[in-house]
This record gives C-alpha cells, structure tokens and sequence, in this order.
C-alpha cells in the first residue's frame, strides 16, 4: 500500500506498466480529485489528466484518447513518475512505496 504524503495527501487507487509505458490513477484526499498519471520511459513524454469519479477507470485505461480529446500536449513534458521535474504530481511518486 502506498505511503500518504503529509505535504499532498494522496494515493495510488491503481497502477500499470508495461514496456517503459507506466500508468497511475492517484485520489487526492484532501480535494477528493482524481488524477491519472502518465509516463513513458521510451520517449520521456509525461502527462497528467484529471478524472471524474465516473470516468476515472476509463481514463486509466485509455488516457491517450481521453488527453487526444481534451487537447493536452505530452510532447512537451520531460518528467517521469520516478523522477519528476518542476514542481510536478510525478516528483512524489518516487516517494510512494511499492
């Protein structure tokens, strides 16, 4: 289970990685947001996409089509779920245990 961070609580509700391709869906429990993480060690594209309680699992797993659709641009973002840059969710992920 993973550790809640006092500066942003959160945790991992679900993970999946496969082929440098690495997926996070976090609850933030101090909002109550949900967030879907995405990295992609290959290429070192990065992105995070917001989800509504009723879509959240259907983000997880499509979040290329759901960031197509809403316009976000992960060509731009250098960062991975281990090792962020900039102040981003994915520096914190390194502290989640596993």
């Amino acid at each position: 289970m993973p550790m809640v961070s006092p500066a942003e609580p959160y945790r991992e509700l679900a993970h999946r990685e496969t082929d440098g391709l690495e997926i996070a869906l976090f609850w933030h429990q101090r909002t109550g947001r949900l967030t879907v993480a995405v990295s992609d060690q290959r290429t070192s594209d990065y992105f995070e996409l917001e989800a509504a309680p009723d879509e959240a699992l259907d983000v997880f797993e499509h979040p290329y089509a759901y960031a197509a659709a809403r316009g976000v641009s992960y060509r731009d973002t250098k960062t991975s779920l281990h090792g962020g840059v900039g102040g981003r969710q994915g520096e914190r992920f390194a502290q989640l245990e596993r």
